[in-house]
């Protein structure tokens, strides 16, 4: 098929047919964006159609523009082929699954990432290894058609039949007591396929039975939409005004119809939102609503989410860019190996679920996440195909019945399946993972960040059932030291956002309004390398403590303290929102990923005010102990990671102070020989 190649292609099918072992084809620019690849695979250069299909699963469509371009390489030709192709063995010593020779795309987002293209050789297909089934393309559906439509839906009950019947973990909730069901206060009634009902807002009885489907989805910058509030509740309840909906609620009472259940649930529609500052109604059903909708999502028969779209006026049913064209593979060939020449076939790509799912805007809110990891079922809008999770299986309409088991190199990932699976878990490793997650949490955005621990209610509540102890503003009463040893990275400024603080305590981690990560003790020698002593802690709530809507917390704490002046610690770094080296200079926070060498001496602050705080003295406790990611066990120097305090106006027994930062300086220089303990609460 090389003949029907754009020039461009023809030229790379001839540099790849030349290319020796463990040469590489240097990068080159198939397109200068993705329009004109568009324009070449419109044209019928089969290669620039697959392209285009494999960009358009692999780059989110927020990311496409007309500078972006694209770009093709390969290298590694040969890695020991052997003949034993029979029964199906692999031709090569390695997965079969790995290409020998490697093909891929890239672009200038990130010049180091680079998504392979699916590469099949001469030696596999005989094998029967890496056939290429155009149905996996071919059965996924157009959803801008009501054909289309009409597919996903059978499909979806599909998944839906499979799941209840034959899946015992998804009819189980996560480990720890069984909770009593909770359904909404109000859901919405869908109305009837032949209109003679028209959606409307009912109130629920507490105590029936009722089967819901719940919409998580993203509102979007713009708020323009019908919402319930307690001026026009009544009427709501009598029919909802359809032509103001939001077009993704508009598509999701359509299709939970459609799916043949009655009821939907939709914050918008079914929490009183906010008609002013002063609007107690709503203030009071926010808070109520709040500490319950992790249940909400629990309980709902299944969770349709609206993966693929930034905004809630963009709807469920997205265009797919990815079905414009209909590629077959195309084979190249190679010349220079052991025994002449042989082919390769560049095989038109289908989505997967671990790109599909990294890649959704929806997992970029906050909410989104805790609605992900409490449902039971969710049946995912995306950007490229329809994609199912439930506890048993993760797959993708273009290929309905096989599994994904893991997807690597996700972060909440671990954490999502440890979930799911609570019941088999160890305490220690969960805490662990909680940190872990927490730090990719703590990057997604909200609306109000204030929202950020009620959005995690839901997880904390199933987790303090399996393991009983306190939850103190995102941290677990087993790790307290952990919990405060956070530092920011980039992002907003917390004094920007009207919500700093929002009745959050300087310690916390959902404090600042920018991304965290946690300095890593080293969990096995915890008795060891911790320092500080945690002497009692007090968190008062809106609800029950894990419900996240804080009124005021601390912590009180003892361990070795020592006043520090910043700027005669000549320090190598100081990290914040922004952060610079010792020299004055702005540097990316991603230059320097943490504590690299023992002689580090490094100041995490909580603000950007650098000049008001750098030079001057603070109490500084330490907490911990840390190794540094260049250590070796030939050395042995250590870190010692301390908070920097400020002191209040407050008088008491105990002096209280505000956490402004953490203090990261070589252990046996600065701390070795402090003897003086000092007991602070933190506030």
């Amino acid at each position: 098929m090389t003949e029907y190649l754009c020039a461009t292609c023809k030229q790379f099918a001839k540099d790849f047919a030349e290319i020796d072992i463990e040469e590489s084809i240097p990068r080159r620019t198939i397109a200068s964006n993705v329009y004109k690849l568009k324009e070449s695979a419109q044209n019928g250069c089969p290669l620039c159609q697959i392209i285009y299909q494999s960009f358009s699963y692999q780059i989110p469509k927020s990311n496409w523009s007309e500078t972006l371009a694209i770009h093709l390489s390969a290298y590694k030709v040969l890695r020991h082929y052997r003949k034993d192709t029979a029964k199906g063995q692999a031709p090569c010593n390695q997965d079969p699954k790995e290409p020998k020779v490697w093909c891929g795309i890239g672009t200038d987002i990130d010049r180091s990432t680079w998504h392979p293209l699916p590469l099949v050789t001469h030696e596999e297909k005989e094998a029967g290894i890496g056939e290429w089934d155009s149905c996996n393309i071919r059965s996924i559906a157009d959803l801008s058609s009501a054909e289309g439509v009409d597919k996903a839906i059978t499909l979806a009950k599909r998944w839906i039949q499979n799941c209840s019947t034959s899946h015992e973990k998804c009819g189980m909730q996560p480990g720890g007591p069984v909770l009593i069901k909770t359904i909404p206060t109000r859901l919405i009634h869908v109305g009837s396929k032949d209109g003679a009902l028209s959606p409307k807002i009912i109130i629920t009885n507490p105590s029936s039975e009722m089967e819901y489907l719940a919409l998580s989805y993203a509102w979007g910058s713009g708020h323009d939409f019908a919402k319930t509030t307690a001026t026009n509740l009544v009427e709501m309840t009598k029919h909802l005004p359809w032509d103001d909906l939001a077009k993704t609620v508009q598509d999701a009472i359509i299709f939970t119809r459609k799916l043949g259940y009655k009821y939907l649930w939709v914050d918008a529609l079914c929490i009183l939102q906010s008609e002013g500052p002063d609007d107690q109604r709503h203030k009071d059903d926010w808070s109520y609503e709040a500490a319950r909708f992790g249940q909400y999502y629990e309980n709902a028969t299944l969770t349709i989410a609206a993966s693929g779209a930034i905004s809630s006026q963009q709807g469920l049913f997205l265009d797919r860019p990815a079905l414009c064209f209909d590629p077959q593979p195309v084979t190249l060939t190679i010349n220079k190996i052991p025994g002449g020449t042989t082919h390769v076939e560049v095989q038109p790509a289908s989505p997967s679920w671990e790109l599909s799912i990294q890649n959704v805007p929806l997992l970029t809110r906050g909410w989104a996440i805790q609605e992900r990891v409490l449902s039971k079922r969710i049946l995912h809008f995306g950007a490229s195909c329809l994609l199912w999770e439930c506890r048993e299986l993760k797959t993708t309409e273009a290929s309905p019945n096989s599994s994904d088991p893991k997807v690597y190199g996700y972060r909440n990932e671990e954490f999502v399946s440890v979930f799911r699976n609570l019941e088999n878990q160890q305490q220690d490793e969960l805490i662990t993972l909680w940190y872990q997650f927490v730090e990719v949490y703590s990057g997604t955005n909200f609306s109000f960040y204030r929202d950020k621990l009620p959005a995690l209610s839901g997880i904390a509540k199933r987790i303090q059932s399996r393991f009983p102890q306190d939850y103190i503003a995102g941290i677990w009463e087993s790790s307290i030291p952990q919990g405060l040893l956070w530092i920011g990275w980039g992002g907003q400024e917390p004094e920007a956002d009207p919500s700093r603080g929002a009745n959050r305590p300087s310690w916390c981690w959902a404090s600042p309004v920018h991304p965290i990560t946690f300095l890593p003790i080293m969990t096995y020698y915890k008795d060891q390398y911790v320092t500080l002593q945690v002497e009692s802690w007090s968190v008062r709530t809106n609800g029950p403590q894990t419900s996240g809507q804080m009124l005021e917390g601390s912590v009180t704490i003892s361990g070795p303290a020592k006043s520090f002046n910043l700027y005669d610690l000549n320090l190598d770094f100081v990290f914040g929102p922004d952060a610079f080296d010792k020299e004055g200079k702005t540097i990316k926070s991603e230059a320097v990923q943490g504590i690299r060498k023992p002689e580090d001496r490094i100041a995490y602050l909580d603000y950007t005010n650098f000049l008001g705080i750098i030079n001057r003295s603070y109490t500084c406790i330490l907490v911990a102990k840390l190794l540094p990611s260049m250590w070796t066990p030939t050395e042995k120097r250590v870190i010692g990671a301390a908070l920097i305090l400020e002191a209040t106006d407050h008088v008491g027994a105990v002096d209280q102070y505000k956490r402004i930062g953490v203090l990261c300086l070589p252990f046996e220089e600065y701390w070795a020989n402090v003897e003086d303990s000092k007991t602070v609460k933190l506030v």
